[in-house]
């Protein structure tokens, strides 16, 4: 999903797509009550070991 024109465009072939946060770090470490969770919670949750679809691909372009 382009954020700019919040259209669906098709990723290069053969390419590696970054993938980029939905909901920003940042903003998920400023959640009410994050920082009483575990390290090891905490770093699943950023890099959504626990799949809740928080990431998307993305070019570093449109990030």
């Amino acid at each position: 999903m382009d954020p700019l024109t919040n259209t669906f465009k098709a990723a290069p072939l053969n390419k590696t797509m970054p993938v980029d946060h939905i909901f920003p770090v940042k903003d998920i470490q400023s959640l009410p009550r994050f920082n009483k969770l575990t390290m090891e919670q905490q770093i699943s949750i950023i890099h959504d070991r626990i799949e809740v679809g928080n990431f998307q691909p993305l070019p570093k372009s449109l990030n």
